[in-house]
């Protein structure tokens, strides 16, 4: 049996720097996607999808322009060290436990956090708003994303996986009826965009830090025309579309800086690239990768499992974590 977590309704992902702390929408109803590096959550919503992307090296802190980065570990921890043995031998315990507190816990000069890189909305302007047979589903054998439904009469499919052969985002969209998309990029950061041939390409940076990033966007299509108005793409009348999302930082592992040039020219080399093998064949490169790590382990507890949603998995029990936990470890 094909291992899925799924869901009979979407979940609306407000911006991830805002997150809903009351319901925990964000980290209990979005599904993760992954490549080791590049991550994105998403909600599947029908009307309006956010999807949020974040990488593996987009942290704030770090060497600032107004500080030395010292990892947050104090220049003199050794003489603390000694004085704290030295009251740990003399029974002065409290004050051993304090100096501890005060001179060994570390610095919080340049202690950064794991930053959202930012979202991309695609409207879907259907001619009709009756929803009917909605399910969206992590598939754990294959890391993808789906997403099916009905808007009145008209059947529509997405799906959405992160490639670690080809290093990108590639989100599938098909329609029984050609329908107008219109797709925008937001994020908290800083940023430019410019526009490509099909798509456009974003150029960020954090500000206390001044990192910089790269997003870059690009549309495959057989049917439709592409429009562009400021930042926003307009797809007219398109009944099938593949994005194809590239990311990448000046971030370089090389004390004391940890930064280099900016990598655009591989970024450009990727996109080009998924270009050139299409949804169909990154699909498959993505499968014959992932599958080689996440078929290595298969566990079954239970004699036969119940198809059931999420939300009801976790009232019984929830006997399939082990196998999204298998997942987590292979696309984080």
């Amino acid at each position: 049996m094909r291992k899925k977590m799924y869901f009979e309704q979407p979940c609306r992902l407000t911006k991830r720097s805002q997150p809903d702390a009351s319901d925990g929408t964000w980290s209990h109803f979005g599904l993760p996607l992954g490549n080791g590096r590049m991550g994105a959550m998403l909600g599947g919503e029908v009307f309006q999808e956010v999807i949020q992307f974040n990488e593996e090296t987009l942290f704030n802190g770090g060497p600032l322009a107004d500080q030395m980065y010292q990892h947050g570990n104090a220049s003199n921890r050794g003489e603390d060290l000694q004085e704290i043995q030295a009251l740990l031998l003399a029974g002065e315990n409290e004050k051993a436990a304090m100096l501890c507190q005060q001179q060994l816990v570390g610095l919080e000069a340049g202690y950064g956090a794991y930053q959202n890189l930012g979202e991309l909305v695609i409207g879907y302007q259907f001619a009709e708003t009756e929803v009917s047979g909605y399910r969206r589903e992590l598939d754990l054998d294959q890391a993808i994303h789906r997403a099916s439904f009905c808007v009145g009469q008209n059947q529509v499919r997405r799906q959405s996986f992160i490639s670690e052969p080809d290093q990108l985002f590639v989100h599938h969209f098909s329609s029984q009826t050609a329908i107008d998309l219109l797709i925008a990029f937001q994020s908290e950061h800083p940023y430019r965009l410019d526009q490509t041939e099909q798509g456009w390409q974003v150029k960020g940076y954090l500000q206390d830090n001044q990192l910089q990033f790269a997003f870059e966007l690009t549309l495959l299509f057989d049917q439709g025309t592409l429009e562009v108005s400021g930042e926003m793409l307009k797809l007219k009348e398109c009944s099938e579309v593949t994005l194809l999302v590239g990311i990448v930082t000046n971030y370089a592992p090389d004390f004391p800086k940890y930064r280099q040039s900016l990598p655009n020219q591989r970024l450009i080399e990727q996109i080009t690239k998924g270009r050139q093998h299409r949804f169909t064949m990154l699909k498959q490169r993505h499968l014959v990768d992932y599958q080689a790590l996440f078929n290595r382990v298969d566990l079954q507890l239970v004699a036969q499992e119940q198809d059931l949603p999420v939300n009801q998995i976790i009232t019984n029990g929830g006997y399939r974590w082990l196998n999204y936990c298998t997942i987590m470890v292979v696309i984080c």
